[in-house]
């Protein structure tokens, strides 16, 4: 994943339901940062994380609500990981206008 990360949405060209996955680099040692930002409009959505292998036909993935973004989340926010994911994606239900997804990480010493 680059570092940091930042998907854009709007009305217009946006799909609801998952979106593409980020990839995390899974480090023992590591802060994550997840951030959305409603920048028009309105929008409702949810933050899924996952340790599974996205990649592999033979796993079907859990995805976990992200605590800080459970369903129906309606308003601009950021929240941690402090522990390692494997990925993560953002989950529109709805979007009138304009949003961004962001994901950065960095090593802790």
């Amino acid at each position: 994943m680059g570092n940091p990360s930042r998907q854009d949405f709007d009305a217009a060209t946006a799909s609801l339901g998952p979106q593409q996955a980020k990839v995390l680099d899974l480090l023992p040692h590591s802060s994550i940062t997840l951030a959305v930002a409603i920048t028009d409009g309105t929008a409702e959505y949810s933050v899924e994380i996952t340790l599974d292998d996205i990649n592999d036909p033979a796993v079907t993935p859990f995805w976990f609500p992200h605590s800080a973004f459970p369903a129906g989340t309606t308003v601009s926010k950021y929240g941690e990981l402090t522990s390692p994911w494997a990925w993560a994606r953002l989950n529109i239900a709805s979007i009138t206008g304009s949003m961004s997804f962001y994901v950065s990480q960095s090593m802790e010493f």
